[in-house]
């Protein structure tokens, strides 16, 4: 038998594994990825474990995110049989297979040619518009509506105000929000501590921070105002082109947009990325506040990731 630590991303029990590396060459090309956002040696709590064609991600409690992080930057803090691992992960990759020769035969899949097309057309949007949708947009989209809490020791005892909704393109939402919601939401708000997730476990985990795969994430009304009050902030700064005093993450992540739309937009320029981009802020912020105004049978604010 032979033992490794390598993190286990198909057992689900909830526990502790090590960090053991933050910098990786993630596409093999030497090009070398920081997760600034992770501590080497520090232990962190494993939520689960998904196997994607980007790689084996772990997600944590500590540090949400969507996509997770590869599991090769962690190991487990006991050793076990590897070939445990192996047989899991053979049966996990034809399973995708059979998945997949399904989705071919029943004509579910797009090809590389009409992902560029949505890419494009997205880029070509003058001043990221449409920015939302009234109401509710049963595709890609992050859903905000107002709630009201009758019990938060039950999840399901809310009353849902969806004729207030409104619905962002998860592009929009993934470039520019993620920041704003990760960091805004309160983990131990009553009603954010009862939620469980059943995707990868029956009997149910809990959900620790912001959530993503159809999971709430609820908000007070201090919260989303603390959340639009840094909104306005950033924009006041990407107008005066001082993006180096936002914070590191954020400014990373807003480098990159604004790097990609100038690099395929031959006419617009990185500091008009940015213009725009603070349009976007003040339009989100406009329409979120008009949201609480309208909000008046309500507590709490309900944002629901795809």
């Amino acid at each position: 038998m032979k033992l490794t630590k390598s993190v286990n991303i198909f057992n689900q029990e909830q526990r502790e594994i090590r960090c053991i590396a933050r910098e990786h060459d993630y596409l093999g090309d030497g090009t070398t990825f920081v997760e600034e956002d992770l501590e080497v040696g520090r232990l962190y709590t494993f939520i689960h474990g998904r196997a994607e064609s980007y790689g084996e991600m772990v997600f944590l409690k500590e540090v949400p995110s969507r996509f997770g992080f590869q599991s090769y930057l962690f190991e487990e803090l006991k050793a076990y049989d590897e070939e445990e691992f192996k047989l899991k992960s053979r049966e996990w990759f034809w399973d995708k297979i059979d998945k997949s020769l399904e989705d071919v035969k029943n004509g579910r899949v797009h090809s590389a040619e009409d992902l560029d097309k949505v890419v494009e057309e997205l880029l070509r949007h003058e001043d990221f518009k449409p920015y939302f949708t009234e109401g509710h947009d049963p595709g890609a989209a992050y859903w905000i509506y107002p709630v009201k809490v009758e019990d938060a020791d039950r999840i399901e005892n809310i009353k849902e105000f969806m004729e207030l909704e409104i619905s962002i393109p998860d592009n929009y939402f993934d470039w520019l929000l993620t920041d704003f919601f990760v960091d805004g939401i309160d983990p131990d708000l009553s009603i954010n501590s009862h939620r469980y997730s059943t995707d990868y476990v029956p009997e149910g985990v809990p959900i620790y921070g912001f959530a993503w795969d159809l999971h709430p994430n609820f908000y007070t009304k201090e919260d989303f105002e603390n959340i639009l009050q840094r909104m306005e902030e950033t924009a006041v700064v990407l107008r005066s082109g001082q993006i180096d005093q936002l914070p590191h993450r954020q400014k990373e992540h807003l480098r990159k947009t604004f790097a990609m739309v100038a690099e395929d937009e031959s006419e617009m320029t990185y500091k008009d990325a940015m213009v725009i981009t603070a349009k976007f802020y003040d339009a989100i912020v406009l329409r979120l506040r008009r949201m609480i105004t309208e909000s008046l049978e309500t507590d709490k604010f309900c944002v629901t990731a795809p």
